[in-house]
């Protein structure tokens, strides 16, 4: 099944401003990125993922990216979002994400399709 970006909103003048990310489909709500103990992603670069693999290969490209950054859930000991791509017959994208808390904690991963 193909996923889908919803596309973008009519521009406002809170677009451009301070409260642009009240908008579900311009914060994190609006794309397929984890939500981690109820908190959306954070924005910024201090947010950013952080590289910790990439092998490349004929049949298969894998990254493996750190996510805890962008999100403000102090019991978040490990969340990882791995993409393998691979060439084989009409080709594949999988991505596993691997999170680890404290305790129990929601989580989930909007997909638009």
């Amino acid at each position: 099944t193909p996923l889908v970006d919803p596309g973008s909103e009519t521009y406002t003048a809170r677009t451009f401003s301070g409260r642009r990310y009240e908008s579900d489909v311009l914060n994190s709500f609006g794309h397929p990125v984890p939500r981690v103990a109820g908190n959306l992603q954070l924005s910024g670069r201090q947010a950013a993922a952080e590289v910790l693999k990439t092998e490349f290969t004929e049949q298969t490209d894998t990254i493996v990216l750190d996510l805890r950054k962008a999100y403000a859930a102090g019991q978040l000991r490990k969340l990882q979002r791995t993409f393998i791509f691979s060439r084989q017959q009409r080709g594949r994208l999988t991505v596993v994400d691997e999170a680890q808390f404290d305790n129990p904690q929601d989580f989930g991963t909007a997909l638009i399709t």
